[in-house]
């Protein structure tokens, strides 16, 4: 999908971050 491999590493932090977090995040970051 993104050849950005930075943008790749932020995705896979802000998944594991959002597992622990409230769906709200969700909500801001792909509204």
């Amino acid at each position: 999908m993104y050849k950005n491999s930075n943008f790749n590493a932020l995705m896979a932090v802000f998944l594991d971050f959002n597992q622990h977090s409230p769906p709200i995040y969700w909500a801001y970051f792909f509204p």
